[in-house]
């Protein structure tokens, strides 16, 4: 069963809780598991987004206000 990655990355609070009477369905529980990758991956690249923040500097020599 391949995870699919959201591309941009998603985030999302709606995540299942398993419990003991949750039932042992690979295929249900992966979508859980999915989510969480996603939600890795998310904040993986906004970690690196953040990382990676430029500086621009514009002058405003010789503008005029019309």
């Amino acid at each position: 069963m391949a995870f699919v990655l959201k591309n941009p990355p998603e985030f999302t609070m709606e995540v299942n809780q398993w419990t003991r009477e949750t039932d042992a369905d690979g295929a249900e529980m992966a979508k859980e598991i999915e989510k969480l990758l996603n939600n890795d991956f998310y904040l993986k690249t906004e970690l690196e987004r953040m990382d990676h923040v430029a500086l621009v500097v514009l002058p405003a020599s010789g503008w005029t206000g019309s």
